[in-house]
């Protein structure tokens, strides 16, 4: 499954959401994003904080899709 929440499925072009797990996946590598940010440089640790960002964008996006 992709941090996004959708799982490809056998049949092409269809998706299965785990919104549950999804959200599990965006807060671990958030957490883990907030344990490396002493060691990152500052363009290291803006590009980490956008993906986290991003990945939490696109969860409530998906979430708002029935």
């Amino acid at each position: 499954m992709g941090l996004d929440g959708a799982d490809p499925q056998p049949v092409p072009g269809e998706m299965e959401r785990d919104l549950a797990q999804a959200k599990i996946a965006i807060d671990t590598v958030a957490f883990l994003v907030g344990q490396l940010e002493p060691h990152l440089s500052a363009e290291e640790r803006r590009e980490m904080q956008n993906m986290v960002s991003m990945l939490r964008i696109n969860y409530v996006q998906q979430s708002q899709n029935p």
